[in-house]
């Protein structure tokens, strides 16, 4: 049976001063995770131009899958974003 896993991000971007930067900042990041076959996302929209949120789905056939692939989303989620972890949340479904 396959397992899922719910992630939840928001960044705080400083610096920007328009939507255009803030998705600029975003774009490598969404490419990389856009590519994976495993997971879905959604850019959702920040409470300011200086925020930024992403919920991402990761799904695997198995529990240790999963674990492998959710430790690498959330790796990325970390370092490969200019910006500040502001809240990361996950939650194994």
């Amino acid at each position: 049976m396959a397992t899922l896993a719910y992630v939840e991000v928001t960044y705080h971007l400083s610096g920007c001063r328009s939507l255009k930067e803030r998705r600029s900042r975003l774009l490598p990041l969404l490419d990389r995770l856009g590519r994976q076959r495993h997971l879905a996302l959604c850019q959702a929209p920040g409470d300011a131009l200086k925020e930024a949120s992403l919920a991402i789905a990761v799904v695997a056939p198995d529990r240790a899958a999963l674990q492998q692939r959710l430790d690498a989303v959330m790796r990325s989620l970390e370092d490969d974003v200019d910006g500040v972890v502001v809240s990361l949340e996950h939650e194994v479904l």
